[in-house]
């Protein structure tokens, strides 16, 4: 996908423009996955990795996705973190996630349509740092991270 169809699809969707994009892997902590990552965005990626796992539950047993309050609602993200405890699993409380700002530095949005066929969850970095990558989910369950323009790598 060129950068200017990248661009465009994440005005349409009303996201700021972010340059580099990239996808992450359905495997937490490869090598090549966690080079250079931080502790909070591994745990920015878990937490989206657990949304989407929530979210596909909820369509499950109800046909639709989830908006954030219906989601925390239905108790299946603290079935999860029951699960997680469980495997021992370094995860972070899914719990954690009902804060807006489940991990330091991070904002959490999660938007559905009105029909609930889509959904499109963000953790954006507010830090200080504008090439500090942010990331991005929906019902695709792919994981993407996005820096500011200018910004290299991501």
């Amino acid at each position: 996908m060129t950068n200017y169809k990248r661009l465009l699809w994440l005005l349409v969707l009303g996201i700021p423009a972010f340059g580099s994009l990239a996808t992450l892997g359905s495997n937490p902590g490869t090598a090549e996955e966690t080079r250079g990552a931080s502790a909070d965005q591994l745990a920015a990626v878990r937490g989206l990795r657990a949304i989407n796992t929530a979210q596909l539950r909820y369509r499950q047993g109800k046909g639709t996705y989830a908006t954030w309050e219906e989601l925390r609602g239905s108790h299946i993200l603290d079935d999860l973190d029951a699960e997680v405890k469980a495997r021992g699993d370094k995860r972070p409380p899914a719990l954690l996630l009902d804060k807006p700002q489940p991990i330091p530095g991070f904002e959490l949005s999660v938007y559905t349509s009105s029909d609930g066929s889509r959904y499109l969850v963000s953790l954006k970095d507010f830090t200080p740092s504008p090439c500090r990558p942010s990331f991005f989910t929906d019902e695709t369950g792919i994981i993407r991270q996005a820096t500011a323009i200018g910004c290299s790598g991501g």
